[in-house]
Parts: structure tokens; sequence; C-alpha cells
């Protein structure tokens, strides 16, 4: 029997936030000051320049996929696990001090060496058995700019949770928004909630479907006690939906949240995957990694984007951006979401091919893309899209933010006008990775000329943490570029990828990704889209910065009528 709640009990440390309030005396009433004269004089609002230390960093890093219901048993050939699961953690640094790897209960599991500077890195590798959610912790070094990125993999090559979940360890917030998964006969979407500090966090959480927000109720409000992990199976609140968007919005602590989301047709596995934090409801979202088996139009296989716009009606423009250019989506392109319901709109009919898709809206949107695998069947093991007896494997992607047109062309948003690092990605080991890089330009309309390019530099780190490739690169606007990693560094255990010294011009913005499958390439095919491929998305962990210099101003009229 499924219960509404599961609880793993792992604990932990973490971050802890301190709030200070400075105050002052009291004055009798016969001495207050003015208020209009001390609001319009200018030699009263005196400033003072304050040095703030760089900050730690923190990640939490998904548990490796389990089973909704893990006490499940029988026969062994119906068994919903019949083969153990193999996870991995590794973790990156280029710029950090020393950092502890942690199980959220505060059990140290490894250490992680300061990053040496120059052209190498410190790697940290873990694999099976995982201890659940981790967090990493690294001290910022001394300029304060972290470069920090860590992930986690499962792979399972039968039975229920066959496939490979793969994800980028996050920063823990106050707000997340998870676009993907449902909750229909067959799926399991599962709401995991890591709490690594050293308070209880209150956690309220909301949900959209198709019709609108959704009726949680004894989930609109959560618990997740100081160092440890809480489980809810959606399913169990929100039965029989069929396009999911969650936000989870935390307070008392910072916590990660993900959602684990698995299908079965039958006893047949259609997939599983990690639904990890995207953007924020945001104008413009980028989403790299698409890949494309040139599916028809009417299959239902195809790539799907999912679309909300949370709290007013929206206009959104969808565009793709392939190889050779801009690919033009005829009937999809022009997308009208009403305030509060999800939207998915299907992305068959294009070429195959791997892609970066884009949304532009009048108001903000979450967004999130789900693509497919074939597996193999029958006696010669062969590729059979159309047999119900056929596996499947599904990866969600998630949406990064760009900046909108007049901040990318006058070198603002997220990327600037002088060079910039675009984030770090730790390799899952044991899988086949291409990084996938797009320019989109400025001008996103239908009928606009692309202008400009993205210049940027991809470096790879090997186990030892030495750089083993570097490649600079330049992307035309409008065009999406593919690297192989393993034809960038041929026979090397590949730990980690960064993508440095980007430059734009002509307004155009970075968006990129990684797609790490396990299983045989095909010649021809685009990376992650073989038939027979197990296969996931990680998108990069972004370079921080903390610490510097701030400038404080007293305001005389605080604690005025």
């Amino acid at each position: 029997m499924r219960g509404l709640w599961r609880r793993a009990a792992l604990g932990g440390t973490g971050l802890v936030a301190v709030a200070l309030v400075a105050g002052g005396a009291a004055l009798a009433p016969h001495v207050l000051p003015d208020p209009e004269a001390a609001r319009s004089d200018g030699a009263a609002h005196r400033t003072s320049t304050v040095d703030v230390a760089p900050g730690d960093r923190m990640l939490v890093c998904p548990a490796p996929a389990r089973l909704t219901d893990p006490d499940s048993g029988g026969d062994a050939q119906f068994r919903a696990s019949p083969v153990p699961t193999t996870s991995q953690l590794g973790a990156l640094a280029l710029a950090s001090g020393a950092g502890t790897l942690r199980a959220l209960d505060g059990t140290k599991t490894g250490d992680l060496a300061a990053a040496p500077g120059g052209d190498g890195a410190s790697v940290l590798r873990q694999g099976s058995p995982l201890p659940g959610g981790l967090a990493l912790r690294a001290t910022a070094p001394d300029d304060g700019a972290d470069r920090l990125a860590a992930a986690v993999s499962s792979t399972t090559s039968s039975g229920d949770l066959r496939g490979l979940v793969a994800a980028s360890c996050q920063t823990p917030g106050t707000i997340t928004w998870l676009a993907g998964g449902d909750t229909k006969v067959g799926s399991s979407t599962q709401l995991v909630l890591q709490n690594p500090g050293l308070t209880p966090a209150t956690v309220s959480v909301r949900a959209w479907g198709p019709d609108g927000e959704l009726p949680l109720a004894s989930s609109a409000s959560l618990v997740v006690p100081a160092g440890k992990e809480v489980v809810r199976l959606l399913e169990a609140a929100a039965p029989g939906v069929d396009r999911l968007v969650v936000k989870v919005k935390a307070s008392g602590g910072l916590v990660g949240a993900y959602l684990q989301h698995s299908t079965l047709s039958g006893i047949v596995p259609q997939g599983v995957d990690d639904v990890v934090a995207g953007s924020a409801p945001a104008r413009h979202l980028a989403l790299a990694g698409v890949v494309g088996r040139g599916e028809a139009i009417s299959d239902a296989r195809a790539p799907v984007l999912r679309l909300l716009a949370p709290s007013h009606a929206a206009k959104a423009t969808v565009s793709l951006w392939g190889p050779s250019g801009r690919v033009h989506l005829r009937g999809a392109e022009q997308v009208a979401l009403d305030a509060g319901q999800v939207v998915d709109v299907p992305l068959g009919g294009l070429p195959a091919g791997t892609y970066t898709v884009s949304v532009d809206a009048d108001q903000g949107v979450v967004a999130g893309v789900v693509e497919q695998r074939p597996g193999t069947t029958g006696a010669a093991g062969q590729p059979s899209p159309a047999d119900a007896r056929t596996p499947w494997d599904r990866a969600w992607v998630p949406a990064q933010a760009v900046p909108d047109a007049e901040a990318a062309a006058s070198g603002g948003g997220s990327i600037g006008a002088g060079p910039v690092d675009a984030g770090e990605v730790a390799l899952p080991r044991g899988t086949a990775d291409a990084v996938v890089l797009s320019a989109l330009p400025a001008d996103r309309s239908a009928d606009a000329k692309a202008t400009g390019s993205v210049k940027a530099t991809v470096r790879l780190f090997d186990a030892t943490g030495a750089q083993v490739a570097s490649r600079a690169t330049t992307v035309e606007a409008a065009k999406t570029a593919v690297l192989d990693l393993a034809a960038l560094a041929p026979g090397k255990d590949l730990a980690g990828v960064a993508v440095d010294a980007v430059t734009p011009s002509g307004g155009a913005a970075l968006a990129w990704g990684v797609v790490a499958s396990v299983g045989a390439p095909s010649s021809g095919v685009p990376a992650g889209g073989a038939n027979g491929q197990l296969v996931s998305v990680l998108a990069p962990v972004a370079s921080v910065r903390s610490g510097g210099t701030v400038t404080a101003q007293e305001d005389p009229t605080l604690g005025l009528p």
C-alpha cells in the first residue's frame, strides 16, 4: 500500500541565515528631529564602505533513483527492480576553497580539495551505494569567484526504474519552480524536499494542471526537519493530472526540491528522470539539449514543451535553433496561455538533430521539455518503437533565463559585454556526453535576420583534475553547435566541463547544456538520440561571486513618524 507520506531518515548540516538588526538608544520626545527637516538634510545622509567576506557555497544533490514502493516483492521476474541501480556522484571545483561532502544527516562521506588554480581542477567522485541526498559545502576563494559543480547519476538496465537519471546539484533556496511530471495512471511523481540546514523549514507547495491550480489539501504546508528529507507522492494528492508544474516556497531555512518522475505501461518501463529547478517565471527562456529523432508531427513520442503562465495570461513565441539555423514549427510557434493553466506543445515534425528551444512571452512563464528514447525488444534485440513491449527512457530539460533583446543588444542580461564564465557541469561516470551550445539572436521574431555570434572556450577535465582538452568555438547567431566530448579527449575518463571566456557580439546570448547517454551510439544519429540509448540532460551550475565591498547609507528618518 502506498502511503501518502514517506520520510527518509536523513540528517545533515548546512547553512544558517542570521539577520542582524541594529537598534539605537531611545530619545526623549523633546529632542526628536523634525521628520521633514531630516529628509531634506542631505548632510545627514552619511555613507560608509563595508568589506563583506566571501561566503561559503553549498550544493544539494538529488538522491539516487528509487522505487515508489521499495518494499514490493514476489516472483523475481515480476519484481519492480530485478537488477541493482548503479549510482555515481561527481564534483568539480575550478575556483573554490576546500569542500566537504556530507549526507544530509551530517555524516561525512568525502573531501574536495581546494581548486589548484591555473588550468587544473579538484575532482571528487563516489559510487554506489550513495546515502540518499548529499550536500557539498565549500569555502569561497579569497576573490569570491566560486566555480563549483556537482552531479548525481543513476543507471538501471531493467525494471520499473530502467533509465539514466542524471541531474546537476542545485543551490538550495527559498523558491523553486519544477516544470514536469504527471500523475496519470501508470505514472508516479515524487516531490522530494531536502533541508541541509540546522533549523526546520516550513514549505508551502502549489501545483498547477491543465485546468488550473490543483487543490493539494494536506500538502499545502509541510515541515522539513533540519538535516532531513521529506518525500511526497503527488499522485496521492492530485491523481489523474497529465501535465504538472510545481512551485515550492520555503521559510525558516533553505531547501532543495526536485521531482522524480517515472512511468509504466502495464509492466513495461516508459522512462524515469528527475525534474530539477528551472528558471523562475521570466519573459525569455531557453532550453538547451532537446534531441529530435525525426518524429512525425503526430508522433506522441516526439519532444514536448511544457508551459505555464502562473499569474497573467500570456502570448508566447516558440522557436527552435538547430545546427543549420532556425527551424520553423508550423502551427505551434504562437501559443496563447491562460493564467494558471499548464499547456503542452508537441515538437514533432523536426528533422533529426539537436536543438535549443527558446520561449519569448509578454508575461512571465515557466517551461520544461521532455524527450523520449525507445529501447530494444525481441530476440534480436532490435529497436522497435511501435512494439508495445518496447521499453522507453525519458529526459526532462530545465529552462534557463536569457536576456531580452534590449539588454542583450547592450551587452546586458546573463551574458555581459566582456568575456565571462558560463558555468560548469560535473559529468557522470560511464556516460557518453555532448555539449550543446546555442547562440540565440537578440531579435527572435519570425522574420528577423539573425546577426552576431558567441565565442566561447570549452575546457575538459579528467578524473585527476587535469585539463585534457580546450576548444575555442564560435557559434553564429541562430545556430546550435554540438561537441562530442569523447572526440575532443579520446580515451579520457572525463569528470567535468567548463564553458569560459564567453564573448557575445551583436546582442547574441549563449544557452548551453550537456546531453548524457548510456548505450551504443549509432552512426549519423545526434548525441543521445539513438534507439536503445538511455538519456539525461544536465544543466550548467552557474559560477557565482560573493563578498566584496558594499556602500551603506544612513537613513536619518528610520524610526521617525
